[in-house]
């Protein structure tokens, strides 16, 4: 009787664990969040998965400041350059299908295209094309145009390297991929990314947009911060003319869907997706449509992006971990959440951000007073000791929320954090906000 009991009681607990375990993750994840939330530096949605685990699913902070619509798990946002994944997933598709192969030139599906027959399939997945990286006009951006006349914008231009011999980022690569895989396929993109991927998938929130005035149903809206650091609405961008770049829409919980089947074997076989995950130059580690790397001494793939108006994202798997990460905003930081958001899934180390001010050793501000390189500020910028505080260049007073690291009371989505060097000096001003960051190198004196 008692060593029933005794076994019954051990089963229940052992079946309870992981349950437990991943509602403290849970918290821990929601908590970060909404601190991030509560000083302006996190606007949008995530998902957070292990397995088939879903440790978080939520939004935070506000999807449209003109009506208060919070964020939401239904939120849409703009993934912007995370489409590319799923163009590269299209194209290793059509590869599978023996529809094409990664080493066909261009001159195969665009007979006029300058130096077509030295520029591959495998060189616009990879960024190794030297086709045009400097972008298009302002009016391409904003007014609906032709996919035809963006590929002509950049057709015309020298190539920046020869093919294959270098690495330069560029949204022609993909626009072209699109336009492929329409080509190969009889269908356009968006209905051959609907068929293969977002409906198989089950990924019912996740659309194109092919008209500047459509209504979309819990999307979320841009925001950025102005010179004055007032928060104002994003600028109009026409996400039809980022078509195979940049163009898709998405829940954080579709997205993590996708990257979670990519990794699981469900879109390609495990011969493309280790194609996808090769690092193909020398210069960066880009793969086709993502990129390798390590995070906490583990292997890890991703693709960010970020637009103009406000929308960044992310989305990052750790294959041996089965870890799964997606964070998409409309008014955020990301590296570093990015980054935290990991550390709580793996059981790492991780800093809540906090307003609290602190007192630290009189000594340090000795340490962080000088001038630092900015490219704002051309006689340079310069930290001095204010009391208990730093005074800037630009007048700011900076409060300690922890050792190097400061805050502006007036602006908390601001983080002003000294780096030391391996001497222990401090040799660089890292100014982080939602308007991206600054790496402002070393002290040129002491005051």
């Amino acid at each position: 009787m008692y060593s029933f009991l005794h076994r019954s009681i051990f089963i229940v607990v052992v079946l309870f664990v992981p349950s437990i375990t991943v509602c403290m993750i849970t918290e821990k994840l929601d908590t970060y969040l909404q601190a991030c939330a509560r000083l302006n530096r996190f606007n949008g949605s995530v998902a957070v998965a292990e397995g088939d685990n879903v440790l978080l699913n939520k939004g935070y902070g506000v999807a449209n400041y003109s009506y208060d619509i919070p964020n939401a798990a239904d939120t849409k946002f703009r993934i912007c350059s995370i489409t590319k994944m799923v163009t590269a997933a299209c194209i290793l598709q059509l590869q599978e299908k023996n529809k094409l192969n990664v080493n066909d030139t261009l001159d195969r599906y665009f007979s006029d295209y300058p130096r077509g027959n030295e520029i591959s399939i495998h060189h616009l997945l990879s960024h190794t094309s030297g086709i045009f990286s400097g972008g298009h006009p302002l009016e391409m951006n904003i007014l609906p145009t032709k996919l035809k006349a963006l590929i002509n914008y950049c057709k015309d231009k020298p190539l920046e390297f020869q093919p294959g011999t270098d690495y330069r980022y560029s949204n022609t690569n993909y626009l072209l991929l699109s336009s492929i895989v329409k080509k190969v396929s009889g269908k356009t993109y968006e209905s051959f990314v609907s068929e293969n991927i977002l409906v198989p998938l089950g990924m019912k929130d996740s659309l194109f947009v092919d008209h500047d005035h459509a209504i979309i149903k819990n999307a979320a809206c841009g925001y950025v911060y102005d010179e004055e650091h007032n928060l104002v609405n994003g600028h109009l961008i026409y996400d039809h003319n980022y078509k195979g770049s940049g163009s898709l829409l998405c829940t954080a919980g579709d997205l993590c869907t996708f990257i979670k089947a990519l990794d699981e074997g469900k879109i390609i076989n495990a011969e493309s997706l280790s194609a996808m995950r090769q690092q193909y130059s020398n210069q960066e580690n880009y793969g086709y449509g993502c990129s390798v790397g390590e995070t906490f001494g583990e292997k890890s793939v991703q693709h960010g992006g970020l637009l103009s108006n406000g929308f960044k994202s992310i989305a990052l798997t750790i294959p041996s971990k089965k870890i799964y990460v997606v964070i998409l905003g409309n008014m955020c930081w990301l590296n570093e959440l990015c980054d935290d958001l990991v550390a709580i899934a793996l059981g790492k180390n991780y800093h809540i951000p906090s307003e609290e001010v602190i007192e630290i050793d009189s000594a340090l501000y000795d340490d962080y007073v000088g001038i630092y390189n900015h490219p704002e500020f051309e006689g340079g910028y310069k930290v001095k000791k204010l009391g208990k505080a730093l005074c800037t260049s630009d007048g700011r007073a900076l409060y300690p929320v922890q050792k190097d690291e400061f805050i502006d009371l007036e602006r908390k989505n601001m983080l002003y954090k000294f780096v030391r060097n391996e001497s222990g000096a401090v040799g660089l001003l890292k100014i982080q906000g939602c308007g991206g960051a600054y790496f402002v190198k070393g002290c040129s004196k002491k005051i």
